[in-house]
């Protein structure tokens, strides 16, 4: 919580009035997404009835409709994030500057020029990236599984116990993903300030390196520098790569149990309308589910682009917090225009 605090601290109202407008959009899109296994349980009631042609085609009007105006909505969503994204970067970039500019000797020494580069370019970027990528994930997730889950809520209760398993699953590959990722990505940012540092070095100091014949000393400096980088995103990645394939496991197995137990259920019913309808309730409620876990899913990647993102807030706001010791004094004007007056020389 204090990682997204920290990225949000500088948001301006402008910035807020369009989060709530990209908010009240992903309510839209989400209620537009859970009507279409309405009309597909309406569609397959039909068939199993007998339903003409012409029957079939209103309902399947209706759930193209809900689709194409999905998408329009969804497009205006991305458009939303994308201005939030690009101004928002921009003001912090050009706060930081005009942060920087008024620090003196001590301030840059205590930063570093190549820390203070990092800060002003990848740091920002992250924050850019992590808006731009995870805005729309972070209000759509949570919106969609807790309506998905109060819509199947009254349903059957072998089947609400299949997908209440599954949920526990997910959330345990999430913390395990999160345990395992959150600290290499804190430690990102730091080793890409080593490679700046070595690589700023490199330029600036490169006739003194050449006159001490110390190519091969930098060379290996820079190569020490870059494989700690390259191995921790390494260790990171591993880390994420087992997400995908476990997800994908998890929501097959929850796809499969709920038929499988589906047809048991089905089975054991001696009335034929009665069985129609819970094979219709049965794909209803199985498109439920995954959208459910599918929701899961995206917070995991939420997650893992999170810390990344709230590390370059903090260095980010060190930087604004950071008092410049030498300020300008209190300027007077003489009264002429252009004028210089010289008080005690």
């Amino acid at each position: 919580m204090n990682g997204f605090l920290a990225i949000v601290r500088h948001f301006r109202a402008k910035d807020w009035v369009c989060i709530s407008f990209a908010f009240i959009l992903t309510v839209a899109q989400v209620y537009l997404d859970l009507k279409v296994p309405e009309y597909m349980a309406s569609i397959t009631d039909t068939l199993l009835d007998n339903g003409g042609p012409s029957e079939v085609m209103n309902e399947a009007v209706g759930m193209v409709s809900c689709a194409v105006l999905s998408l329009i909505v969804g497009m205006g969503i991305t458009l939303v994030i994308g201005v939030i994204s690009s101004s928002y970067s921009m003001y912090l970039r050009r706060m930081q500057f005009d942060r920087v500019q008024s620090f003196s000797m001590e301030e840059m020494g205590r930063f570093s020029t190549h820390s203070l580069i990092t800060r002003s370019t990848n740091d920002i970027k992250q924050i850019q990236d992590f808006i731009g990528l995870s805005l729309e994930s972070m209000m759509r997730a949570p919106i969609l599984a807790i309506w998905a889950l109060i819509k199947i809520s009254g349903s059957n209760f072998t089947w609400t116990a299949v997908t209440s398993v599954a949920v526990v699953l997910m959330l345990v590959l999430v913390m395990s993903v999160l345990r395992k990722t959150i600290p290499g990505f804190k430690m990102v940012q730091k080793l890409t300030d080593g490679i700046n540092r070595a690589s700023s070095e490199l330029v600036e100091g490169v006739r003194v390196i050449r006159a001490y014949n110390a190519e091969e000393y930098e060379g290996r400096r820079f190569t020490d520098a870059n494989g700690k980088l390259v191995d921790n995103n390494l260790r990171v990645h591993r880390a994420m790569s087992y997400n995908v394939p476990f997800n994908g496991l998890i929501r097959n197995c929850l796809n499969m149990s709920i038929y499988w137990t589906g047809a048991f259920i089905i089975c054991g019913t001696a009335s034929y309308e009665v069985r129609l309808e819970l094979f219709s309730d049965m794909i209803v409620f199985s498109t439920y589910a995954l959208m459910i876990l599918n929701s899961f899913r995206t917070l995991t990647q939420l997650f893992n682009i999170m810390p990344r993102a709230s590390v370059a807030a903090q260095r980010i706001n060190e930087v604004m917090d950071t008092a410049p010791t030498v300020v300008d004094g209190p300027r007077k004007h003489s009264g002429t225009p252009g004028s210089l007056v010289f008080d005690n020389v």
